[in-house]
C-alpha cells in the first residue's frame, strides 16, 4: 500500500468531464447507503434535481460530482478507478477495492478469474517475474514441489521453467505448459532431487517469457462438486481413468470438476472469440496441500460422457480439446474431470491450452 500512495501523484490522471454525464453521488461516512437505498425504489431514476432536494430534506450532505470541475481517476492495468473531485480521493477509492479483492487469485485483474480453482494469494510487491512462494514448498522421496506466483500487473508468463539446483551444480528442471494469468499461483513438481531435504536450502529460479498477449484458451469456467465417497463407490460411477489409480489412504474425497469456455469479464471485446474458439491442446493439472504446502502435483484426463447401445450405458470418452470434433458425437462443449485426495487435503486445479 506504501508503493501505491508514493506514486499516486504520477498515476492519477484528470478525466475527460464530457465522458461522464450521468449523476456521481458522493456523501459523507456512510450516508451513501440511505441515498441508494432511496434511489433502489425507481425503476428510471430521478432527475438529479429531485435527489437533491430529497438529499437536502434528509440532511444527508451528498452532492453531485459531475458539476463540480475537475474529477480524477487512478489507472491501473485493470482500468481506472471511479471518478473523484481530488487525487487523495481517487487513490482512496483504489485502495478501497484492491482491499476488498484481495482475495482473489488475480489481485490486480478485475472479474472473475478462468482456468483456475483454488484459493488466491494477495501479491504484496508487485513485480513483472514470478516468484516462489517459500511457505508451499515441501521435500518428499527425492520431489521438490510447491508453487510459484506471476507477480506482474499486467504481463502473461510462458514457457514457465522452474529449477532446483543441488549444492554440486546440478540442475533439475520442471515445465509448466499453461500461460500463467497477473497474479496467479501455478504449480512444480521436481522429481530426482538428491540434495538437501530441507527446503529452506533449496535454490530454486524461476524464469518465464513475460508478455502483454492474452492466452484465451484460460478462458474456462471451472465448476465442481466434491464428494465424500469410498473408493468402490467411486470406481462404480467414474472410470478408472478418471479417477487414477493412486488412492490415497485413509478417508478420501473426489472433486469432479466441468470444464466449458467462459467469455471474460474482464476483457468484455474477446467474449465473441472467446465462446467461438477451438482449444484443441487442453490440458489440467492438479496439486494438493495440506497445511499451505504442496503434497502432490498430477495431471487430470479431460473426458466427455454419454448413453450408447441397445440398452443404453454410461459410456466415458477422453477428450484432447474443447470445440474439436469427436465420431458420432460431434464438436464437444465442454469436458470433465475429476480428482481424488485425502479429505484433509485442498485441490488447486489449472485448465487451459498447452503451448
Amino acid at each position: 500500500m506504501r508503493r501505491v500512495r508514493e506514486y499516486r501523484e504520477r498515476r492519477a490522471v484528470v478525466c475527460d468531464e464530457a465522458r461522464f454525464t450521468a449523476p456521481i453521488w458522493e456523501c459523507p461516512g456512510e450516508n451513501h447507503l440511505q441515498l441508494e437505498a432511496y434511489l433502489a425504489q425507481f425503476v428510471i431514476q430521478p432527475l438529479p434535481s429531485d435527489v437533491l432536494a430529497w438529499v437536502e430534506s434528509q440532511g444527508l450532505g451528498c452532492r453531485d460530482a459531475t458539476t463540480l470541475g475537475r474529477r480524477y481517476v487512478y489507472v491501473t492495468a485493470g482500468g481506472p478507478s471511479r471518478p473523484k473531485v481530488s487525487v487523495e480521493a481517487a487513490v482512496e477509492d483504489y485502495l478501497q477495492a484492491r482491499e476488498l479483492g484481495a482475495n482473489r487469485p488475480s489481485d490486480f485483474a478485475r472479474g472473475r478469474p478462468l482456468g483456475y480453482w483454488g484459493a488466491g494469494h494477495a501479491v504484496e510487491s508487485p513485480q513483472d517475474a514470478l516468484v516462489v512462494l517459500p511457505w508451499s514448498v515441501s521435500v518428499v522421496d527425492g520431489v521438490v514441489r510447491g508453487l510459484a506466483q506471476n507477480h506482474s500487473e499486467r504481463l502473461w508468463a510462458r514457457d514457465v521453467a522452474v529449477t532446483a539446483t543441488d549444492p554440486s551444480g546440478v540442475e533439475h528442471t520442471w515445465r509448466f505448459p499453461l500461460a500463467v494469468q497477473p497474479g496467479e499461483p501455478m504449480p512444480f513438481e521436481i522429481e530426482g532431487w538428491t540434495g538437501s531435504q530441507s527446503p529452506a536450502e533449496i535454490a530454486l529460479t524461476v524464469s518465464a517469457e513475460m508478455s502483454p498477449r492474452i492466452d484465451l484458451t484460460r478462458s474456462l469456467g471451472l465448476n465442481g462438486l466434491r464428494y465424500y465417497l469410498s473408493v468402490e463407490e467411486l470406481f462404480d460411477l467414474y472410470p478408472e481413468a478418471m479417477v487414477g489409480t493412486a488412492i490415497p489412504a485413509g478417508d478420501v474425497s473426489f472433486i469432479e470438476v466441468l470444464i466449458q469456455r467462459q467469455a471474460p469479464t474482464a476483457q468484455p471485446r474477446l467474449a465473441q472469440a472467446t465462446l467461438e474458439q477451438t482449444i484443441e491442446n487442453l490440458m489440467v493439472y492438479a496439486a494438493t496441500l495440506n497445511d499451505d504446502v504442496v503434497s502432490d502435483v498430477f495431471k487430470l484426463t479431460p473426458m466427455v460422457s454419454g448413453y450408447s447401445g441397445e440398452e443404453p450405458e454410461l459410456e466415458w470418452i477422453e477428450v484432447s480439446g474443447i470445440g474439436t470434433e469427436l465420431p458420432g458425437i460431434g464438436s464437444t462443449r465442454s469436458a470433465i474431470v475429476g480428482a481424488i485426495f485425502k479429505d484433509e487435503d485442498e485441490v488447486f486445479i489449472w485448465a487451459g491450452g498447452a503451448a
